[in-house]
């Protein structure tokens, strides 16, 4: 009986958080790695209530498998944060590039909001839902670069015990930036779950 259970609570759980890949964006930064990384929209509710799973880069040693989580109702906020970020990014690099500048690390003052994200040890998800993404300039390898990554450990919700360093995503100019904001599209997200949510409405009782 418990194992019927267990698997009526995982097929639930399958058919409630699921996600669906709708894009994917590049960091050309990383080249001994994969340069595209998924964007994918899960969590739906309705037209107001989904989120987006962005795969990043681990800062952890222990795992690769590292996401941020933006709720469709945060999304106009880290957009935002996003454009503030790229016109100070344009503007420094400009300034770096102009006076040979080899080595800068500064903060790119953002609206400041919290997100989730999720990183998976141990050979599951673990979920931290209070996260602050932090936007810095800095010069790696001889390039101007955008960061943006966590400024506190993750947590898991389960056990404070069970961490991860984080998340990195590096841009490595304007374009990657723009293409970024482009990708995290509502109305594609809305169109892919919405589809998701009547197909399974066809198999009916």
């Amino acid at each position: 009986m418990k194992k019927v259970v267990l698997i009526l609570l995982m097929i639930w759980n399958l058919s409630i958080f699921s996600q669906e890949t709708i894009n994917k964006y590049e960091m050309s930064f990383f080249k001994d790695l994969p340069i595209e990384f998924a964007i994918k929209a899960g969590s739906y509710k309705n037209e107001k209530t989904f989120k987006f799973y962005i795969e990043a880069i681990s800062q952890d040693s222990y795992t690769n498998d590292v996401e941020l989580i933006i709720k469709s109702k945060s999304l106009d906020k880290f957009k935002s944060n996003l454009l503030l970020s790229r016109k100070k990014f344009k503007e420094w690099k400009e300034v770096s590039e102009k006076n040979n500048v080899k080595k800068a690390l500064k903060n790119i003052k953002v609206k400041r909001m919290n997100i989730n994200a999720r990183f998976k040890k141990y050979g599951e998800w673990h979920y931290d839902h209070m996260v602050e993404p932090i936007f810095k300039f800095t010069i790696l390898k001889g390039k101007p670069v955008l960061i943006i990554m966590n400024k506190f450990k993750l947590k898991s919700n389960k056990n404070q015990f069970i961490t991860s360093d984080g998340f990195y995503i590096i841009f490595t100019n304007v374009d990657e930036i723009n293409d970024f904001i482009s990708k995290l599209d509502k109305y594609k997200a809305i169109k892919v779950l919405s589809k998701m949510k009547s197909e399974n409405t066809l198999f009916k009782d």
